[in-house]
C-alpha cells in the first residue's frame, strides 16, 4: 500500500514538472548518466523544476533566433547603360563644299549633288570664231545647233571694247550670252545616243525626249574663279575632244594635252565676268535651273528651266496664300462659335 501511494505521489509530481524538466530527465535516461551530471544550466526561482532551461524552451519562446536568417543578397550595382553616342555627321572637306549657291542640291552624306571639278585650264572661245592654230572648226555652228549663229543674232565679237552688258554693242543676243564648251557628245549624227550616254550622264533617263536628241545642251554649270562665281549654259562641245566622259561626268583630268590640259570653254561674257583670260585655271560643277543665282547670265535668252522654275515657284506661292486664308477663315468662325 506505501509503495502504491508513493508511485502515485511521484506520477503527480512529475505531471506538475514543466515539459523543460521532463525533458531533461529523458536527455539523462537516455545519456546514462546521473542527474547531478546532467544539470548543466543554471537554477532558477521555480523551486519544483529548477530553473534547467532546455534548448527547445529556449527554441520555443525565442523562435526567430533559431532559425538561420535568410541571406540578403547584395544589391546589384546598377551599371549606368552605355550612352548611345550620337550619328557623326560626315563632313565634306573644304575644298568640296557648297561655293556657289547656297540652293545647290545635296545628297544625304552632305556632299553636292555634282561632283566639283577643280583648277581647270580655262580657254575662251566664241560664237562666230574661225578656225585657228590648233582649232580647226568655225564656230559659227556648234556640235548640237547647225544654226548657231544665225540663232545667236550674229558674231558674238570678242574685243572688250566692241562689248557692253556681257554682250557685243551692235545687237541684243537672242541666246544666252553665258556659255560653255565641254569635251562631250552625247549623240552620234543626230540618230541615236552613245552606247555609254544613258549610263555616265546623271540626268540622262529624267530629260531624255528621243534617240539621237541631246540631254546636254543648255545644262548650267556654276563656274569659280576666286571670290567670283558666275553661271552659263553648255552650247557647245570642245575643247579638242568629244568624247571624254571620264573628265565631264567622272573624277578623271581632262584626256587632251593640248592647251595645258584644257578642259573649259568659256564664252567672252564669262571671260569678263570673272575677269580672266585664256589659260586661267577654275573650278567648275554642274548644278540645277533651280540653283541658279540671279545675274547677267539671265538677261539674255530664254531659258526654259529657268521660267519654268518661276512658274513653279509662283504657283506655290499662290497655293500657300489660299492655304493660310482659309486655315484664318476657320479660325475666325470658330471664334464666333456659342460656347
Amino acid at each position: 500500500m506505501l509503495r502504491t501511494k508513493l508511485q502515485l505521489l511521484a506520477t503527480g509530481l512529475l505531471l506538475l514538472l514543466p515539459t523543460s524538466a521532463l525533458l531533461a530527465q529523458r536527455e539523462v535516461a537516455s545519456a546514462g548518466t546521473s542527474s547531478a551530471s546532467a544539470l548543466r544550466y543554471t537554477r532558477g526561482p521555480d523551486p519544483l523544476a529548477g530553473t534547467r532551461v532546455s534548448p527547445l524552451d529556449a527554441m520555443r519562446e525565442r523562435p526567430m533566433e533559431f532559425y538561420e536568417k535568410p541571406s540578403e543578397k547584395p544589391e546589384k550595382e546598377s551599371v549606368p547603360k552605355p550612352e548611345k553616342p550620337a550619328p557623326i555627321v560626315e563632313q565634306p572637306p573644304a575644298s568640296a563644299q557648297q561655293v556657289y549657291n547656297p540652293g545647290i542640291p545635296r545628297k544625304a552624306s552632305g556632299t553636292p549633288l555634282h561632283p566639283l571639278k577643280r583648277s581647270i585650264t580655262s580657254t575662251v572661245f566664241w560664237i562666230g570664231e574661225m578656225p585657228s592654230g590648233r582649232n580647226k572648226v568655225p564656230n559659227h555652228k556648234s556640235s548640237w545647233d547647225g544654226n548657231w549663229m544665225q540663232n545667236y543674232g550674229g558674231y558674238d565679237d570678242p574685243n572688250p571694247s566692241n562689248r557692253i552688258n556681257y554682250r557685243p554693242k551692235g545687237f541684243i543676243p537672242k541666246l544666252n550670252s553665258f556659255y560653255v564648251a565641254l569635251p562631250y557628245n552625247d549623240v552620234m549624227g543626230y540618230a541615236r545616243h552613245k552606247a555609254e550616254a544613258s549610263r555616265v550622264i546623271p540626268w540622262f533617263k529624267t530629260c531624255f525626249s528621243g534617240h539621237g536628241k541631246t540631254v546636254c545642251k543648255g545644262r548650267w554649270v556654276a563656274i569659280r574663279y576666286g571670290s567670283k562665281v558666275c553661271f552659263a549654259q553648255w552650247e557647245d562641245c570642245g575643247p579638242f575632244e568629244t568624247n571624254d566622259w571620264q573628265y565631264v561626268f567622272g573624277n578623271s583630268r581632262p584626256k587632251t594635252p593640248h592647251n595645258k590640259g584644257a578642259g573649259i570653254d568659256v564664252s567672252p561674257a564669262v571671260r569678263d565676268f570673272l575677269g580672266i583670260q585664256s589659260g586661267a585655271k577654275v573650278d567648275w560643277r554642274f548644278v540645277e535651273a533651280a540653283d541658279v543665282a540671279p545675274g547677267p547670265w539671265r538677261l539674255y535668252g530664254q531659258d526654259k528651266g529657268i521660267q519654268r522654275v518661276a512658274q513653279d515657284s509662283d504657283a506655290q506661292k499662290k497655293a500657300d496664300m489660299d492655304r493660310l486664308y482659309k486655315a484664318r477663315e476657320e479660325w475666325l468662325r470658330r471664334q464666333s462659335l456659342p460656347r
